[in-house]
């Protein structure tokens, strides 16, 4: 688990009793090449993506990238991306990933 992708999920319990109405995320742009300086980018969403994860070890599809889920009980989950080129679930029991078609 260690040499993969790790994410980091808000317990939904903690989200609400904070009592928080608006979510807002960021991110860090490299300035240069050699990533010396940094700019942190604050974004406001206006929509958002929403995904799903299953409990155990990874079990992705060929062709899709498998990410890691720590939880705060410590339970292993992960999440399946289809690598670029490539449309579907990315999971193995789903409908894993095939070739996209650009037109």
């Amino acid at each position: 688990m260690d040499n993969l992708d790790r994410e980091e999920l808000m317990d939904m319990k903690w989200l609400e009793a904070t009592g928080c109405k608006v979510l807002f995320s960021s991110v860090t742009v490299h300035l240069n090449k050699d990533h010396s300086e940094s700019s942190p980018v604050s974004l406001e969403f206006q929509s958002l993506e929403l995904g799903w994860w299953v409990s155990g070890e990874c079990s992705c599809a060929q062709n899709a990238i498998c990410r890691n889920v720590a939880f705060e009980n410590r339970t292993v989950g992960y999440r399946c991306q289809c690598s670029e080129g490539y449309t579907g679930d990315g999971f193995t029991a789903g409908n894993g990933c095939r070739r996209a078609i650009v037109e």
